[in-house]
């Protein structure tokens, strides 16, 4: 019970704020929403010992700070791409294995993967590959490997504490 009211609550309160609507039947939708998500996505839960507290706020805060940097880094690539028609592109879709333990990491890496413009996660396999709509998918397969390592170990350090 405690868990559902843990994570109900803030969904139901987030969710107007996100919609920017508070007649009582947008709160009556988030609240649904809000309980249809703790029920489907219910994860296993792993105590954290007060003394990995610090590696696992450090951790956090670099993919976050990764995360940020990508979204600024992709957008002055595909602004670039806009304000310069004569370049040629070659769209594409590209394979990225995860290489993540959880189905969670491997969530997490392509939200990162899509939050970064030019970039969109199409379809994850069973085997956890990534299929990947790349703007400039020319060569990016070296890149985006080596992109999701980092990611994967910082993912490793946050659900390992």
């Amino acid at each position: 019970m405690g868990y559902y009211l843990r994570v109900v609550i803030p969904l139901a309160i987030i969710y107007p704020i996100i919609t920017n609507n508070y007649e009582l039947s947008n709160l009556v939708v988030g609240l649904l929403i809000a309980l249809a998500l703790a029920v489907l996505v219910k994860p296993q839960t792993q105590a954290v010992k007060w003394q990995n507290w610090p590696s696992l706020i450090l951790a956090i805060l670099q993919y976050t700070v990764e995360l940020i940097w990508d979204v600024f880094l992709n957008g002055l690539k595909v602004a670039y791409i806009v304000l310069t028609p004569s370049l040629q592109i070659t769209p594409g879709i590209v394979a990225v294995p995860s290489g993540c333990d959880t189905e969670v990491a491997t969530a997490l890496s392509a939200f990162a993967i899509t939050a970064a413009p030019g970039e969109m996660v199409i379809e994850t396999d069973d085997d956890g590959i990534m299929y990947t709509h790349c703007l400039i998918a020319l060569g990016k397969d070296e890149i985006m490997a080596k992109a999701q390592d980092r990611r994967r170990q910082i993912l490793e350090r946050i659900f390992a504490s």
